[in-house]
């Protein structure tokens, strides 16, 4: 069976059922193919994750890869950061609910694959945690993960 998109599928409740229907990993690839990073899908289906999961995760516990600041991993430009992020803020004030975030621990522990956008415009709107999909291949980054749940919910 696999997971059978449109773009409206991408929300949260939509992602909450894909898992509840072991279709977790299919909606991720749906996602990503949709949005054109067709590379990141390619590198998140090589490596077969012991866990995917999706939790409603303080926004600041992660770690995003994509931005304008100087010493960021994948550096965009100013002004298209700034335009996207606005739009998507914007959207969101307007009662918007973007697509979960995606999270892995392939390269380090709390990188947003995908989602670096959706989460400075969640933080823009002043939410502080959000839906996020965890997709985990090290026995450590999942007890890193856990620890950091234990933590939030105490």
């Amino acid at each position: 069976m696999s997971y059978q998109s449109s773009h409206d599928e991408f929300t949260v409740e939509k992602a909450l059922l894909a898992q509840k229907n072991g279709l977790i990993s299919d909606w991720v690839q749906a996602l990503l193919h949709s949005e054109g990073s067709d590379k990141l899908a390619k590198s998140l289906a090589e490596v077969k994750p012991i866990a995917i999961e999706i939790y409603d995760f303080p926004l600041l516990k992660l770690k995003r890869i994509d931005g304008p600041e100087e010493k960021i991993e994948h550096r965009l430009s100013p002004d298209i950061w700034e335009a996207q992020v606005s739009l998507l803020t914007n959207k969101i004030k307007a009662g918007f609910r973007p697509a979960p975030l995606i999270v892995t621990d392939y390269w380090n522990y709390f990188e947003i694959a995908d989602g670096n956008h959706r989460h400075e415009a969640l933080l823009r709107n002043g939410i502080t945690s959000y839906w996020t999909i965890f997709l985990i291949k090290n026995k450590k980054g999942h007890e890193y993960l856990k620890e950091s749940l234990d933590l939030h919910e105490n």
